[in-house]
């Protein structure tokens, strides 16, 4: 009897577990699409302010909108 409950207290354990880590990857990845999105987001805003505002950004040298605009170059790359 005290075999039984041990089995199905394991099984119980294991069940729990597997659907911890599906549930945790299913987070992970809902994350990913999240930071994604604010990342293409702060690339927009990014190009729409070196236009408005006069300072140079490429997408192509920051390709996840990280790196501070360059204020020293114009929007075409001209020095100021």
């Amino acid at each position: 009897m005290m075999g039984v409950i041990l089995a199905l207290f394991a099984l119980s354990c294991a069940l729990s577990t597997v659907s911890d880590a599906a549930a945790y990857s299913d987070m992970k990845r809902q994350q990913k699409g999240h930071w994604d999105k604010m990342r293409e987001h702060i690339k927009e805003n990014y190009e729409r302010m070196a236009k408005e505002n006069d300072f140079y950004w490429r997408a192509s040298e920051d390709p996840f909108g990280m790196i501070a605009p360059d204020r020293s170059r114009h929007y075409d790359g001209t020095p100021r």
